[in-house]
């Protein structure tokens, strides 16, 4: 590094010059330095066979002891090796993540394909063109159905919809694609600011033709959700043809009674009797015990008194004999 100045008349360097005159400084010489970045911890989630759709992320971290802006490159990779798509981040160290939806990496048409992946990086000086030199494999698109979903409706036993009565829940499902698929159905209700309580799984073959799908003879309320209003979700282990797993629908303002029963009722008349003769034995069996309690009381006291007046009799018939025998002495 070399530094000159001047004020127009007069020059001043730190180098020598030869028509400049003492004193002068020597240029001044470094070294730059630069640490090369590291990637580790590779990872697609979520793993195993996922739908093109699903929420896949390309996730690792990256080190720089320099701690310098870097630019991090993903490369994804068709089954042939060739690369298909990139997309370049710009971030400081530490953890890094490639969010497939959001950049739009996976289309409908890479349904049952399979893609590798790997990293170029650099910091504006030192740069890595693969990493790992191997690709790694991820993510594994399987095929599935494109519903097209509808018709969701509810029946009840009764038009009160009592808390306690059996609900029957519905939807109506194909496949657009011709292939026929398993697909999982999950009903889940809840009411009003409560969470979602699942109530029941199936799984039915979905093809071209419409199936209906029943959840029958359901009791998915319970005594504190009488008085308020339900909802109730139906989720699908596919995507609609909205892009959509789930339908969900408003139903009706429970009930407002909590018990099952009138007072008149077969069953309570039943539980009150029962309830009365329990009482009743248990009534009798606290007299018993009771009256043998004070009739073993009556009985030590009787003994009691009989010892005493025995014992006043024999000492008075002592004492007259004493008072004899002093009077014959005489």
């Amino acid at each position: 590094m070399r530094v000159n100045a001047s004020d127009g008349v007069n020059k001043w360097s730190t180098a020598s010059y030869k028509d400049l005159e003492p004193p002068f400084y020597s240029e001044l010489v470094f070294n730059v330095t630069n640490s090369l970045p590291r990637m580790s911890q590779f990872n697609v989630t979520p793993g195993g066979l996922v739908r093109y759709n699903d929420p896949i992320e390309y996730k690792a971290n990256i080190e720089d002891e320099d701690g310098d802006m870097l630019n991090v490159t993903l490369h994804i990779l068709d089954e042939n090796g060739n690369e298909i798509r990139n997309e370049t981040l710009n971030t400081m160290p530490g953890p890094v993540s490639f969010k497939a939806n959001e950049y739009g990496f996976f289309k409908e048409d890479d349904a049952g394909k399979n893609f590798t992946y790997y990293y170029s990086y650099d910091d504006g000086i030192n740069s890595t063109a693969r990493d790992p030199e191997e690709p790694l494999t991820g993510p594994n698109l399987r095929k599935g159905a494109k519903l097209a979903v509808d018709r969701l409706g509810f029946v009840s036993a009764s038009e009160n919809y009592y808390w306690w009565d059996r609900y029957g829940f519905s939807v109506r499902a194909k496949n657009l694609n011709p292939e026929e698929y398993d697909v999982s159905f999950t009903l889940s209700t809840r009411t009003e600011d409560g969470e979602w309580t699942t109530v029941e799984s199936k799984t039915e073959k979905i093809g071209i033709n419409p199936v209906v799908v029943h959840f029958n003879q359901t009791k998915p309320f319970l005594v504190n959700d009488a008085g308020k209003t339900f909802y109730y979700r139906i989720k699908y282990s596919e995507y609609d043809q909205s892009g959509r797993d789930s339908l969900e629908r408003q139903g009706e303002v429970l009930n407002s009674k909590i018990v099952p029963y009138r007072i008149y009722d077969g069953i309570m008349v039943f539980n009150l009797f029962l309830m009365l003769a329990v009482l009743a034995l248990l009534g009798f069996f606290m007299e018993r015990g009771l009256q043998k309690g004070v009739e073993a009381h009556e009985s030590v006291s009787g003994r009691g008194a009989a010892n005493a007046t025995s014992a006043s009799g024999i000492s008075e018939s002592n004492s007259a004999k004493s008072v004899i025998k002093m009077l014959r002495r005489k």
